[in-house]
């Protein structure tokens, strides 16, 4: 999901509050969403042949971005500053390099088009929006994409998920519920069978 569509707010206006004005979508938005999938296909994969040599870091910075938190919005300045992308390149395997020029090229057009569209905020210009043309000739570089054929991916990490309140009952798991129940009915269950065998045994006692 874009940043701005995170925050439910506009965030290049250069310092301009925008408290009080409506937030709406946009075709840049969509795009960013473009982007954002391919950065998670880096950071949720390693190369089978050359995987990362800074796993722990790259899992930090999964963390960060991909925390499944709405009201946490780590993702604009990844976006819009290449300091921070080029640190985080050095974590993931090291034969996504030209996916991560790719990156780092949407990145700028990125950038460029929301700042020209909030130039003149609280007005928005539509003209901006029409980058689809440089936007789709950086993914379909063929010097970039060549190299990224042979690459076997392979998934390494999952994104942390906080257990939700609705997965507790006063303060105690769903889980450890079902495990009470589970141990309540077994033992029901063996004091049913005693309860079976023990007459049984009296029956047969009396008999002989």
């Amino acid at each position: 999901m874009a940043a701005e569509a995170l925050a439910h707010a506009y965030l290049f206006t250069e310092g301009s509050t925008t408290k009080g004005t409506p937030f709406a979508y946009n075709p840049l938005h969509d795009l960013e969403s473009v982007w954002w999938l391919i950065v998670y296909m880096l950071f949720f994969n390693d190369d089978v042949a050359s995987p990362s040599l800074q796993p722990q870091e790259r899992q930090t910075s999964m963390n960060r971005l991909f925390h499944g938190r709405l009201h946490d919005n780590q993702r604009f300045a990844f976006l819009k500053t290449p300091e921070l992308l080029r640190a985080a390149k050095a974590h993931l395997s090291p034969t996504f390099g030209p996916a991560f020029t790719i990156i780092e090229s949407l990145s700028k057009t990125l950038t460029a088009a929301y700042e020209a569209s909030e130039k003149t905020f609280p007005e928005i210009d539509p003209k901006s929006f029409l980058i689809h043309t440089e936007y789709l000739q950086s993914l379909l570089e063929v010097t970039l994409r060549e190299p990224l054929k042979t690459i076997v991916l392979q998934h390494v990490k999952r994104r942390p998920q906080e257990p939700s309140k609705a997965s507790e009952v006063n303060g105690t798991s769903v889980t450890s519920l079902k495990r009470k129940s589970n141990a309540d009915k077994e033992s029901t269950t063996k004091r049913s069978r005693t309860s079976q065998i023990v007459p049984h045994a009296s029956t047969s006692q009396s008999t002989r």
